[in-house]
């Protein structure tokens, strides 16, 4: 088992669309955050899992505004996951 810690960062294009008229914004979403995590031997060869959890956190969290119904955004995201993979 491996232990590891690190930070990442990410832009994410988000479209919001208004329900009633379908009028829609766009925006570029830019994040920074730290993530952590065990890489665990299944004993199968190269085989390997895993499991992290990241929180990052947007820096333009802005709400966004369309025919005047207002939609928040949230400024902290996380993100846990598990990855299986082949080591090379």
């Amino acid at each position: 088992m491996v232990f590891f810690a690190g930070v990442d960062g990410g832009v994410t294009q988000l479209r919001v669309t208004h329900t009633t008229t379908g009028n829609e914004k766009d925006r570029l979403q830019y994040m920074l955050g730290v993530r952590t995590g065990y890489r665990w031997s299944t004993g199968l060869g190269n085989l390997f899992v895993t499991p992290w959890i990241g929180f990052g956190y947007v820096l333009n969290a802005d709400d966004i505004e369309i025919d005047g119904d207002m939609y928040e955004s949230s400024a902290f995201t996380p993100f846990p996951t598990i990855h299986v993979g082949w080591k090379f």
